[in-house]
């Protein structure tokens, strides 16, 4: 996809009637939240009108009644729902190229609707939506490279809503989601670099920074859970906390495009890594080789097999009838994967179908060393009566190696390849 492909800031700064027009335009023919699947073209024609929708919806804004604006409103919902159907259609999907401009341009969009529609909840009195949605959007603009300047929200606007949630608890449905909320926002906006000492007033009228206003705040919707809910809602931000680590260690969208196993393996093992308990630390070594297995499986082996399929692979076809299941329990082996992938002669000329620069192909093909030392780690912890086989060192040179902790990480190096089938078959 072409990087030129403009964004909403390009066309806000055309004429209201020129965008106004190119809105009419693009519109889509049939409605973007059906159940129909555009075709790459359409895609194109998608991302345009969302771009557009919102930079018309921007315009609106500077003449308009803003946020009551019913066009206003329409608008940033055609934008939200034209993203929605971007972001969810199979091609994209499929395609897992997410350093694409066109795509991190869409997820950055998002961001920035979701601003629009904590301004639209809060000016309708849905003041638990409204702090959901601007939590929301602060993090998606901060993984997808935004700073301040993206952001269009008056902070004061955001107490007002936390505060009538104060005065009215009963109506709240969710102070466990509160409270998350007030934390992710706090995380996010130091993140993208907001100012820890803006002031705003609380509820008695002083001036507080805002960082410590919403420390407070968070403190008392926590102080609204039974204890229950209490244990339930650390259990969830401990694993929202390092799922944020964890998009932080991989490249920007390739996180949220891993699969679950991998995800799910890759939390686990961040948690252990800050147990103090050695005799947890084998499940760290033993979590990275799920997650690389994970990795490897979809990222390599399934379109190796498309690859090869004209030149079969010793060892192939008794694997590729082979899917990881919900528990992972019937999949290969990692050391199986590695001797039908890396140890086939095929395997150099595949890489070359993969569209990589030298750099990395370099690295896929070397990294092989690599992996066969985390198999022979986690056989030695995972199969041994005694857990302290494996050294303290070892754990440490698996997660900070596989996570990219003061390093390129050969998990995200991984995790960026295609999950798409390669062109070209072997000879």
């Amino acid at each position: 996809m072409s990087e030129q492909i403009p964004s909403w800031e390009s066309f806000a700064a055309l004429p209201y009637e020129r965008v106004e027009a190119l809105e009419k335009q693009l519109r889509p023919t049939y409605q973007p939240d059906s159940d129909m699947e555009p075709d790459a073209d359409r895609l194109v024609q998608h991302y345009m009108y969302a771009q557009v929708a919102f930079a018309l919806a921007v315009l609106e804004k500077r003449r308009s009644d803003w946020p009551n604006s019913e066009r206003f409103r329409e608008l940033v919902g055609h934008a939200a729902r034209t993203c929605y159907l971007f972001c969810n259609s199979s091609w994209v999907k499929r395609s897992g190229d997410t350093s694409d401009a066109m795509c991190n341009t869409i997820e950055f969009l998002k961001g920035l609707i979701w601003i629009e529609e904590f301004n639209i909840s809060a000016a309708d009195g849905n003041f638990e939506d409204a702090l959901n949605r601007l939590s929301n959007g602060v993090d998606q603009l901060g993984e997808y490279g935004g700073d301040v300047e993206a952001l269009d929200f008056d902070p004061q606007q955001a107490v007002h809503c936390f505060e009538m949630l104060r005065a009215q608890p009963g109506t709240v449905k969710d102070w466990a989601d509160v409270s998350l909320s007030c934390y992710d926002f706090v995380s996010s906006l130091l993140d993208l670099g907001f100012d820890r000492e803006t002031k705003v007033k609380d509820d008695s009228g002083a001036l507080v920074s805002w960082r410590d206003y919403w420390l407070t705040a968070r403190g008392f919707a926590e102080s609204r859970l039974s204890p229950d809910e209490y244990r339930t809602w650390k259990e969830r931000e401990e694993r929202e906390h390092t799922e944020r680590h964890m998009a932080h260690l991989f490249f920007p969208g390739v996180w949220k495009q891993l699969p679950k196993l991998a995800q799910d393996a890759l939390v686990q093992a961040e948690v252990m890594w800050w147990v103090r308990d050695r005799s947890t630390k084998s499940a760290v070594v033993d979590n990275i080789w799920k997650a690389t297995r994970a990795i490897v499986l979809e990222r390599l082996l399934t379109p190796f097999g498309h690859y090869a399929a004209s030149g079969p692979i010793k060892g192939f076809a008794e694997l590729k009838a082979i899917t990881l299941l919900s528990d992972g329990s019937q999949a290969p082996d990692l050391s199986d994967l590695m001797k039908v992938t890396w140890q086939a002669p095929q395997f150099p000329a595949f890489a070359r179908t993969l569209g990589l620069g030298e750099q990395e192909y370099t690295f896929l093909l070397s990294v092989e060393s690599d992996l066969w030392t985390l198999i022979k780690l986690r056989n030695n912890s995972t199969h041994s009566d005694k857990v302290e086989t494996i050294e303290p060192h070892d754990v440490e040179w698996a997660y900070r190696t596989f996570l990219g902790v003061g390093c390129e990480g050969i998990l995200p190096r991984l995790a960026k390849l295609k999950p798409s089938t390669p062109q070209g078959k072997s000879r």
